[in-house]
Formats: C-alpha cells, structure tokens, sequence
C-alpha cells in the first residue's frame, strides 16, 4: 500500500466549564475534553468521570479555598488561593501537610512587624556600632542567662563591661542583686566578700532576688594540669617516675616478683607453718581408734 497525506483538522470535545462540571461525562481512553472558558483540558482514561480528572500540565491552579488533597496532584504542583492570596506547593504527595505555605514578601513584612525597633534608614537596630549582635535581642535561653558585667578588684571596686556601664567604680557591696540578675563579675585580684574568700579568677554570680543573693564559681582551686596534661588525661606508668628514695613504692613487675620471692624464707610465707621442711622430725602416727 502507497502512503498518502491527507490535510485535516482536529476539533477536541469542548464547553464551557461548568457544563463539564454539570454533564460529567466519562471520556474515552486517550480522549481530550478542552473548557473554552478556562483553556484548561483534561486526558481521559475510559473509567472515571470529568470531575474525578485532573486537568493536564496544569503548572498553577486558581481556586478559591487552600488545597485539602493530594491525590491526583503531581509534586511540584503550585496552587493559589484566590479569597486570601495565600499560595501553595505540593512538596511531597504522600505526606501529611504535603502542601507548603510560600511566604510573599508582604507576609513576611507582616510577621516582621514590631518585632525590631525602628531606627533610621542606614542604621540596623540588632548589631551594635561594632557590628556585633545586641545583647537586648538575644534571648536568655540562648546566652545561658548570665550577662558579663565586669572585673573586680582588690578592694572590691568594679570595672564595668559594655553592658554594665552604671557599675563602673562601684563598690561590689553596693550593687542590688535584683536589678541585675544574671550578671557575673571576675575577681582580677584576692577579695573577701561577705565571709567568703574569692581568689583572682573566681567568678561571682547575681541571683536576682533569689537567696543567697550571690553566688561564687570557684575556678581558682580547679585543677589546671594532671603531670602537665590538660583535657581528658590518661596516665600510664611511663607519666609518673618511681620514688627514688624510701620508702619506695615501685611498680609491680615479674622480673621483681622473683626476685623478691627468691630471697624469701619459706617460714616467712603466711602457711609457712604447714609447710615440711627438711630440718623438721617426722612423726608417723598411725592415730587413735576411740
């Protein structure tokens, strides 16, 4: 058979949206069903109706609540809820919640709204003028809730930190715990305070209104090096020298084992009695029949 061209034109099954939706016809297999309205069109499969059909190549759907399903969306699936502007992405299909919120930048202004203080163009309200974050926009669960608050000295007096500026050349034993809690101080030199002995190092702690009203760390009296190791330390015998005068404690060793125990007397020995030595009269004793 010769093969032959002949020019024809196609004209796919269409109507107007809602007469798909109202009519609900089964297509067939591989059929095309096109809404003029719309210009949406959907493939049929010879088994289910229009409206159990999803529309093909579909990138953004319009519609006017939040997507609810998944079934018959493809990941990738862009969805925009006409009523509140909300749009949507299927992320995953088979998952709960598959559908994600993409945040507009109004939204976001939205949320962003009065959680920083305004300051002039140029300026940033969390960074000080070192570039730094500022301590006021820090949570306390997130710096553990102590605050520096500067070094004290010999005589008690303290040299504030950038976020204590009030306490510079204040007397410790003028300082109102409650109007600083959290705030720990660095003894720069020894200093007695209240009874308790700090040394240089030391830290002492505002406990707010909470009793007792202050609180040492003792770093001063923390072991700083094991036979000058620092960190997790083991030791073996090669890290600690023997005495090398008495009363000597050396390390066990068999070599010293036998040595130590071939000098020994026999009699010396815990059962040295029970043992039978050649110098011992021998008795036989047949023993006593009562």
């Amino acid at each position: 058979m010769s093969n032959f061209n002949i020019t024809t034109r196609l004209k796919v099954r269409r109507g107007v949206a809602s007469s798909w939706a109202s009519i609900n016809p089964i297509l067939l297999a591989g059929e095309v069903g096109l809404e003029t309205d719309t210009r949406k069109f959907k493939f049929g499969n010879g088994e289910n109706a229009w409206a159990a059909l999803k529309y093909a190549a579909q990138n953004v759907i319009l519609a006017d609540a939040a997507p609810t399903a998944v079934t018959g969306y493809d990941t990738g699936q862009m969805w925009i809820n006409a009523t509140n502007g909300k749009i949507y992405a299927l992320v995953v299909a088979n998952e709960v919640k598959a559908w994600k919120n993409i945040y507009t930048t109004d939204e976001v202004d939205s949320l962003l709204a009065g959680k920083f203080d305004k300051l002039p163009d140029g300026e940033n309200p969390i960074l000080d003028e070192n570039g730094k974050l500022n301590f006021v926009y820090i949570p306390d669960s997130i710096i553990g809730g102590l605050v520096y608050g500067g070094v004290i000295n010999g005589s008690g007096i303290i040299s504030a930190s950038d976020h204590a500026e009030a306490l510079e050349g204040v007397n410790l034993s003028t300082v109102n715990t409650a109007d600083y809690p959290g705030y720990f101080f660095i003894f720069g030199a020894d200093y007695t305070f209240q009874a308790v002995v700090y040394n240089a190092g030391d830290w002492i702690i505002s406990q707010g209104n909470h009793t007792p009203a202050w609180a040492k760390i003792d770093n001063s009296d923390m072991v700083s090096s094991v036979n000058n190791k620092t960190g997790a330390v083991t030791l073996t015998t090669d890290d600690i020298p023997e005495a090398a005068s008495e009363p000597q404690n050396l390390y066990f060793t068999e070599a010293r084992f036998a040595v130590a125990f071939a000098g020994t007397e026999s009699t010396d020995l815990a059962d040295g009695e029970s043992i039978l030595h050649s110098t011992d009269d021998i008795v036989l004793d047949g023993g006593i029949i009562e």
